[in-house]
């Protein structure tokens, strides 16, 4: 998850895309989960000092692959030696940002936007000017609160003014339902493992790469789908 000198050539990639915005510096950047029709993509948030980018790494596998060699999943190593340009999903202005939404734990950031933002397969019209939302799950904890900051800062710079943070209880109400009122001791985003192998001449099962919300109670072990529609 070290971003560093991936950071550096993304904020090239985003100057040369947006070229009236030539004078842009990333603020912040980190690798989210972003829901779709075909599950939890991998992305890259990144917010500058003007504007904010949902950004895809390359599909490709990396150069340094071998022939026949597969990757299940995106990893920032990937590009520390030949960093390949990301597909720009959306951008949006900090006019579009509306609320912030802290989910149940530590790890889960919702984003109201002021209609769909502009991207290289988006098509737009005044009629979608329509208030619209997405999840974002983070690896690690404190870099959720972190952009939620950092976009609010960055907000109140410009037209947008104060962009309220607020906690969603829709999703703790639900966990705190299923509890049975058992003390909760900590919550976590994360994925199933492989399984082991069952037998000499079996396979190794592969990882589920769906996240999940685990939350350990003085009692048990509760285990939660996340699903932001």
């Amino acid at each position: 998850l070290n971003l560093g000198s991936f950071t550096l050539f993304v904020e090239k990639f985003i100057a040369d895309y947006n070229l009236r915005t030539k004078e842009q510096h990333v603020l912040f950047m980190e690798t989210v989960r972003v829901q779709s029709k075909q599950g939890f993509n991998i992305c890259l948030f990144v917010v500058t000092n003007c504007k904010v980018f949902l950004l895809e790494p390359s599909r490709n596998k990396p150069t340094f692959a071998a022939e026949g060699e597969t990757f299940e999943c995106w990893d920032a190593s990937w590009e520390a030696m030949f960093p390949r340009e990301p597909t720009v999903l959306w951008e949006r202005d900090f006019s579009s940002l509306v609320r912030l939404w802290l989910g149940y734990g530590s790890q889960i950031l919702a984003v109201e936007w002021q209609g769909p933002g502009k991207g290289q397969d988006l098509v737009s019209s005044p009629s979608d000017n329509k208030i619209q939302s997405e999840v974002y799950l983070f690896h690690r904890p404190d870099r959720c609160t972190t952009l939620a900051e950092t976009l609010r800062a960055a907000a109140a710079q410009g037209e947008a003014g104060a962009v309220p943070i607020l906690m969603d209880p829709a999703f703790r109400n639900l966990v705190l339902a299923q509890t049975q009122e058992e003390q909760v001791l900590a919550i976590t985003v994360a994925v199933h493992g492989p399984k082991p192998r069952q037998g000499l001449f079996t396979s190794e099962q592969k990882a589920d790469p769906t996240p999940r919300l685990f939350v350990l109670t003085a009692a048990s072990v509760l285990e939660f789908d996340i699903k932001s529609s």
